[in-house]
This record gives structure tokens, C-alpha cells and sequence, in this order.
């Protein structure tokens, strides 16, 4: 496995390369300080596995500059988000900027292996706190969306891939791909990544938390 770290505090970064082999035996780990460096380590090693990037690297007036810019450098590759801002808005942003999660930086090194590995597996990591937190009941706005489209987007919100969404709520994969796929329309987006984003900007997923 190929891992990418970006993050320009070097200490943060020493952390990182002691704990990261525990996902697997075999990591190769390649690090960069800026975003320029970042990019030219991807250029000399395209088939990474996953990216950790830092936010906030690049141009300091577009905390994003940086995370788009390795987006369109590889429009598929796994990008996950490592950074000491947690609000709403900011991961909502990172996320619909093509994250496939967002870790706080404040997070133990137990919950970082277990958000990796549901990233790799085809998954998106959200902090257990931003699915969590609501607004009261009478504050929500409507989805719009079936019960059944509502377990699924929840489902989605936790990170799960369509196979274990699949187990969670005993139906087809088929079956919950019509449905991702229904989501995705509804909220007028153009993937799974996107309609998530958009759900957790209209504080859709925290009202699915506690329905």
C-alpha cells in the first residue's frame, strides 16, 4: 500500500509515520511539507493508494486551493482530510471540494487506522460528532426523501459502502444503489460524495440521526 502525507508541520508529520503502519504491514509512505511538494511527490508515484492532506495548504485565502488541486490531479484518488478546523461548513466544504473524509486532527490514532480503512474500502469518514449533532426537531427542514432513501442517506452519512449498507438494512446492493442513485438526483448532484456534502449543508444528515 502507497500513502501520500501532506502537511506542513513536520512534527505532526514524525506522529503520523509512527502510527500509520499499523494499517499495514507493508505502507510505503511518502510525506511533503507544501502543497507544490505534495503535488510533485504524486507526480512521481501516480498509483498512491490514499492521500492525507492537511487543509489550509496553498493559498492561504482559499483553505480548499490546495485539496482541489490535487483533485484535479487525480480525479479518483482517495483524499482525506487531517485538519484542526472541525466546523460543519468547513468539512462540508472539504467534502463537497471531493473529500473522501475529514479527520480532526484531535482524534486519537485508534480512530484515524479504523477512518482510513473505511476510506480505502470504498467508504467516506465524517466525525462521529457532525452525524451527531442536531438542531431542534421544530428547526429541521424536510427532506423530501423516502424512509427508506432516509435510512440509506444516514447509512451514507456514517461512511458505509453500498455492500455493508446493503447488510446494515437487509436488502440487495442493487437495491441500494437505486436508491444512492434516487439521493444523488433528488439533491441534484452529481455523485454519492456531492449529495453528501449538499445533505450535511442542509442539515439533512443530523435530522436523519435522530428520526
Amino acid at each position: 500500500m502507497k500513502l501520500l502525507l501532506v502537511d506542513d508541520h513536520a512534527l505532526f508529520r514524525a506522529g503520523l509515520k509512527s502510527v500509520l503502519p499499523r494499517l499495514d504491514g507493508s505502507l510505503t509512505l511518502a510525506e511533503a511539507g507544501s502543497c507544490e511538494e505534495g503535488l510533485q511527490r504524486l507526480r512521481e508515484a501516480p498509483d498512491a493508494d490514499l492521500v492525507l492532506l492537511d487543509l489550509g495548504l496553498g493559498d492561504g485565502k482559499d483553505r480548499l486551493h490546495c485539496l482541489r488541486r490535487f483533485r484535479q490531479a487525480d480525479p479518483t484518488l482517495p483524499i482525506v482530510i487531517v485538519s484542526a478546523h472541525e466546523s460543519r461548513d468547513t468539512i462540508a466544504a472539504a467534502v463537497n471540494a471531493g473529500a473522501s473524509g475529514y479527520i480532526p486532527k484531535s482524534s486519537d490514532s485508534a480512530l484515524l487506522i479504523e477512518a482510513l480503512r473505511l476510506v480505502l474500502a470504498g467508504g467516506i469518514y465524517l466525525p462521529p460528532a457532525l452525524i451527531a449533532g442536531s438542531a431542534p426537531s421544530a428547526q429541521r427542514p424536510p427532506t423530501g426523501l423516502t424512509p427508506r432513501q432516509q435510512e440509506v442517506l444516514a447509512l451514507l452519512a456514517e461512511g458505509l459502502p453500498n455492500k455493508a449498507i446493503a447488510r446494515r438494512l437487509g436488502m440487495a446492493e442493487g437495491t441500494v444503489r437505486i436508491h444512492v442513485t434516487a439521493i444523488i438526483k433528488h439533491l441534484h448532484a452529481s455523485n454519492r460524495t456531492e449529495a453528501l456534502a449538499k445533505a450535511i449543508r442542509l442539515g439533512y444528515v443530523a435530522t436523519l440521526e435522530e428520526d
